[in-house]
Formats: C-alpha cells, sequence, structure tokens
C-alpha cells in the first residue's frame, strides 16, 4: 500500500518535468524511448498487457506499436502527453523507466525513421498468401500475431508521403529558436525593441521545405519486369500523393491528383500493389530523414524606395530537406549526413546579432 502511495505521489509530482520534451521535441527519438521501454518489460519477463490491459482499444498502446513501425507523432503537445502517460504508467506499476531515459532520447540531430518493415516478415511461403493485416486468426503463413501487428499497412506509408505537418512545424521552431538566441546575443539596449517586434531592428523570415521523394531497388535482387512495372506504377501514386514539384519546359509544376475521382481510383491501386508485392515476398520499408544541417542565410535588407524609412531588416533564409525513401527490398539506405540542430542555430543566431551590431552606426534602435 505503502508503494501504491509513493507511486502516485511521484506521478504528481514529476508531471512538470517534462519541459526538456517541449523544448527538444523534434530532436526526441521517439522509437528509441519506446525501445527502451519495452526492453524494461522484458527484462522483467512481463507483458505490456499488464501495462495496457485493453491494448486492442488503448489509443496510448495502439501508438507505441506504429512509433515502432515508424510512424511517429509529429505535433509537440501529443508527443509531450504521450510520453508523460507512458512515464506516469510506468510509475505506477513500479517498472524502472525513468526521466533521465526519456532525457537520453534526446539526440542533437533530427532523428530518422528507419526501415519500419522487417524482412523476415516477407519471406516468400510455399502457398506464397499474403498475411493480411486486419486477419490475425487465420495465419497460414507461420508468422505470429505480434509480427503481424508490426508490418506497416498502406494507409500508414500513404498517410506518411502526404504528411507536410513535421517540415512546417521544424521551420516555425527554427525562426522562434533564432530569434530567442539573437535576442540573447545582441545589447542590452537592443533586447527590448526584438522581443517588442516594434520599429528597428527588425527580423524577416523567408522559410521553405524542400520535399524530396525518392525509390529505390537493387536490380541484383528485383529483375523481374512485371515486379518492376509495379513498383514504378506505385511510385507515380507516390510522387504525387508527395505532391513533387518537377521541371516541365522551365516551369515548376506540381505533381498532385486532378480529382477525387482520380485519387480514390489511384489510392486503391496503390493498396493492391503494395499486397501483390508483399505476395512475391518484395520487403517494403519507408526511410524519411529531415536533415538538421539546416540551411541559413542573412542579409541586411534596405528599402528600394526613397520614401520608405531607413529601417534595419535582417532577412534569413531557413531551408531544411524532407526527404522520403521508399526502398523495394534489401538495399541499404544511408541517411543523408547531418548537423549539430542547436549549435547550428545558435552560429548563426551569432552572425544576425552582429550584422544588427554592426550598422549601429544607423543610430540605435528607436519605437
Amino acid at each position: 500500500m505503502a508503494n501504491d502511495v509513493s507511486a502516485e505521489n511521484k506521478v504528481k509530482n514529476n508531471n512538470d518535468d517534462f519541459q526538456f520534451l517541449i523544448d527538444n521535441y523534434q530532436l526526441f527519438n521517439q522509437q528509441k524511448a519506446i525501445q527502451i521501454w519495452f526492453e524494461k518489460v522484458r527484462q522483467r519477463a512481463e507483458e505490456p498487457a499488464k501495462y495496457f490491459p485493453d491494448q486492442k482499444s488503448n489509443t496510448y498502446y495502439q501508438q507505441l506499436r506504429k512509433t515502432l513501425r515508424g510512424v511517429k507523432l509529429k505535433k509537440m503537445e501529443p508527443i509531450v502527453d504521450h510520453f508523460r502517460n507512458l512515464y506516469n504508467v510506468s510509475v505506477k506499476q513500479n517498472l524502472d523507466f525513468t526521466i533521465e531515459d526519456l532525457k537520453g532520447c534526446i539526440e542533437n540531430d533530427i532523428p530518422s525513421t528507419r526501415p519500419i518493415d522487417n524482412p523476415k516478415k516477407f519471406e516468400k511461403t510455399k502457398n506464397s498468401k499474403i498475411v493480411k493485416i486486419d486477419d490475425k486468426k487465420s495465419n497460414s503463413n507461420n508468422i505470429n500475431n505480434e509480427e503481424i501487428e508490426n508490418l506497416i499497412t498502406f494507409e500508414e506509408i500513404y498517410d506518411e508521403i502526404g504528411d507536410l505537418s513535421f517540415g512546417e512545424n521544424l521551420l516555425e521552431a527554427i525562426e522562434k529558436n533564432l530569434v530567442s538566441k539573437v535576442t540573447q546575443n545582441v545589447s542590452k539596449d537592443i533586447q527590448p525593441f526584438l522581443k517588442d517586434d516594434v520599429g528597428e531592428p527588425r527580423l524577416e523570415f523567408i522559410k521553405t521545405n524542400h520535399r524530396v521523394f525518392r525509390t529505390e531497388f537493387d536490380t541484383d535482387e528485383i529483375n523481374d519486369i512485371e515486379t518492376v512495372k509495379l513498383i514504378a506504377e506505385l511510385s507515380s501514386i507516390f510522387d504525387k500523393r508527395a505532391e513533387l514539384q518537377i521541371n516541365e519546359n522551365g516551369l515548376a509544376k506540381k505533381l498532385s491528383f486532378q480529382t477525387s475521382d482520380e485519387r480514390i481510383k489511384s489510392k486503391i491501386r496503390g493498396f493492391e500493389i503494395v499486397n501483390i508485392l508483399r505476395k512475391r515476398g518484395i520487403k517494403i520499408s519507408l526511410f524519411n530523414d529531415i536533415m538538421s544541417n539546416v540551411a541559413l542565410n542573412s542579409g541586411i535588407q534596405k528599402p528600394s524606395e526613397k520614401k520608405i524609412p531607413d529601417v534595419m531588416t535582417i532577412t534569413t533564409n531557413i531551408n531544411i530537406f524532407t526527404i522520403f525513401t521508399i526502398s523495394f527490398g534489401n538495399k541499404e539506405i544511408i541517411s543523408p549526413a547531418s548537423g549539430n540542430f542547436h549549435r547550428t542555430i545558435s552560429n548563426h543566431a551569432k552572425k544576425i546579432a552582429g550584422l544588427i551590431e554592426s550598422q549601429i552606426s544607423w543610430g540605435r534602435p528607436v519605437k
């Protein structure tokens, strides 16, 4: 009984200890954190059902399994709520899953989503029958139910490719961090004007998320012409879902579904192709890499017209790269090189502060 009271108090006392996650949610490796949690459960020879009794209807448990497949939460509030809940559940059950475990999952760069299909789950069988995601009871391929639950579904792949939110949220976070750090680096008499966003100096930001979608496969492994045609057809559907931009006769054009009819028919065709490929034993993996070595470029923008007063404006271009790769088969995918996220922003904030200080000859800021 004493242990239960202690656990309850610990939950209440630690509910406000997640500021580290609020500040760094883009750098939080969700998959790593959940892998640590499952490993600690296994060390106690316990089933996850002890922590989530009604697993099929429990949204938290379902998200745990999704995250292991690579379907991560994107926004700050759901991420914080989810992992606060996981921690609180662990405390109540006296599982040694700590705040320090979660802090250890904060990385220097944006975590990538690694393969979210396991090749062992798609080995060819004698009957070449596909394992249906929603048919766990009639399993004729000798794959256990847990493995079936861990398969990424076509719907999850389709949603991930079409999700623009993470890149947009990351751009906003970079701008916010830059403003904060620039304010810290300028002279004290300039700080109030940056904080109030009134008068000069003014900070402007142009934010761009470059979305890249790639398809990869190894011809040594996959060279059947009919299979390759299916991969090409599926890739064209994903290209439109990703809304890729192409150059057509010197003009930028965005690929997209032109009508609802085309969208619906393309989606169900994509679903059919994924099932055919898996029936043929083809592994399908999705890689999602956000390059944290963001491209930052700042300069002083002076008025182009004489009637506009001389207001010091620092314009910063923020460019990030969201790279999705669909891999068919067992081809190894190497993540793009990335740099230290916080160091990149901190160093550039100092450059912006230097630009402001170098123009003090224009006069100290005035409202």
